[in-house]
């Protein structure tokens, strides 16, 4: 054997040495790494399928489809106040077909008003809410409501003090229900 033959075979016995050295130390490297991210997520209860380490989520809860009904009292009227007064009731005023009512009808300012309505065979229409304002001028209020099955509710808030009237409107037909008073304290 010549000494360049001998030379090259321990160099290639080198060279092996050195990429089985590198492999396992990658080896190595690699269940490191892995052991020691079991350990974390087991030791700070990460893998756990409970709430700890979940931020909260609050659920948007979606609009009433119905109005909702208006409060009882324990207290019974008194007998001045006849239970046909308008402001005690909610009036259901018909245009047509396009019909809309309140509940209630008197509230505090920025409290809940419930409008609901017909409008029979109209599914998807998008109504206008909309208030008298001074000089008989109907004006767009902030809110919609669509049909829904011939029906629609919706909810508005005011805190415009006194008796408003308001209406639903629909600009596709320029079709108006009767207003309904709201007296807003």
């Amino acid at each position: 054997m010549s000494v360049r033959q001998t030379d090259d075979e321990e160099r290639r016995e080198q060279v092996r040495s050195a990429l089985l050295k590198a492999g396992l130390a990658l080896a190595g490297l690699v269940a490191f790494i892995a052991i020691a991210t079991f350990v974390v997520v087991n030791g700070l209860g990460l893998n756990d399928e409970g709430d700890l380490g979940r931020a909260p989520v609050d659920v948007p809860t979606p609009l009433p489809t119905t109005a909702l009904p208006e409060p009882s009292s324990s207290v019974e009227p008194s007998p001045s106040v006849e239970p046909t007064d308008p402001a005690f009731a909610s009036p259901t005023i018909s245009d047509g077909r396009l019909t809309l009512s309140a509940s209630p009808v008197i509230v505090g300012a920025m409290e809940r008003i419930n409008l609901t309505g017909s409008y029979p065979g109209k599914d998807s229409v998008v109504l206008q809410i909309q208030r008298l304002e001074e000089g008989g001028v109907w004006t767009e209020f902030p809110a919609t409501a669509t049909v829904k099955g011939g029906e629609f509710a919706t909810y508005i808030l005011s805190g415009r003090q006194g008796n408003s009237q308001f209406r639903v409107f629909d600009p596709a037909t320029q079709t108006a229900s009767g207003p309904v008073t709201i007296t807003i304290q």
